[in-house]
């Protein structure tokens, strides 16, 4: 199954409104874990567990989120994904073995922040409920974690046909 941006809005509406930071941070790790263990290589899904540690260190990354906000988001996210990449093989260890061969970070990261602050602000100013808030939030996230982590190498041509002799 890959990534939909359905997974991390329900992990979003589920979070509890808290008043400190590191619950806070709890809460959205939680929602992109669930969103993240439905990601796939060449159509081989993540396997549960292998990705704990980069969710760790998404969770260091975030550290200021209630000053920093879409910064700090921003921040944990790209964490998230440089830790995954060593761990490709453990993560999708069944994916073919022409996939991952060339590891990237995922191309349009950088652009979480910018995209945030906008629905952020749409959101305030549209005064939406939760459900439409964490649905814009999840909608602009969701196209900016697409594209990238592994390059899918095709197979080798196949041999040639025999050559008529002349």
């Amino acid at each position: 199954m890959a990534m939909v941006a359905a997974t991390l809005q329900a992990g979003l509406m589920d979070m509890a409104n808290v008043d400190n930071e590191l619950e806070a941070i709890d809460n959205f790790v939680s929602a992109w874990s669930d969103f993240a263990y439905e990601s796939d290589i060449g159509g081989v899904p993540a396997t549960p567990g292998t990705m704990d540690a980069a969710l760790a260190t998404m969770k260091g990354a975030m550290t200021g989120m209630n000053t920093a906000g879409s910064t700090a988001i921003q921040a944990g996210i790209q964490a998230f994904w440089t830790a995954v990449i060593p761990l490709a093989v453990t993560v999708w260890p069944q994916a073919p073995p022409n996939v991952l061969t060339v590891l990237a970070p995922l191309p349009l990261l950088s652009g979480i922040a910018a995209s945030l602050d906008g629905v952020f602000a749409a959101n305030t100013a549209g005064e939406l409920d939760k459900n439409a808030a964490t649905t814009a939030i999840a909608g602009a996230i969701h196209p900016l974690q697409l594209g990238g982590i592994a390059t899918i190498t095709p197979p080798p041509p196949a041999p040639p046909f025999p050559l008529p002799l002349l």
